[in-house]
């Protein structure tokens, strides 16, 4: 799986939780999720959990703290796609 294939699979994710004045185009690699895209931080466990089932992945705490930006998030999942393989 390649980072556009992943990219574009985090990207419906991330934009169910985006506020009205951010638009979905915003979301790019290096976009800090809850600065730049003005995410509320309680929805980052949301987020996470959805990325968990899109993925069949686990992130751990140390992982979600790694979690920043849009980039990060990609990095975690190619991580534990490959720690699973």
């Amino acid at each position: 799986m390649d980072i556009q294939e992943i990219q574009n699979r985090i990207t419906p994710i991330i934009s169910k939780y985006l506020p009205d004045e951010v638009k979905v185009e915003d979301i790019t690699p290096e976009k800090d999720i809850l600065k730049d895209l003005q995410i509320n931080s309680a929805y980052l466990i949301d987020i996470v959990i959805a990325i968990e089932e899109e993925f069949d992945i686990a992130i751990d705490d140390d992982s979600i703290g790694k979690i920043n930006t849009v980039q990060e998030a990609m990095e975690v999942i190619v991580g534990k796609i490959n720690e699973a393989a």
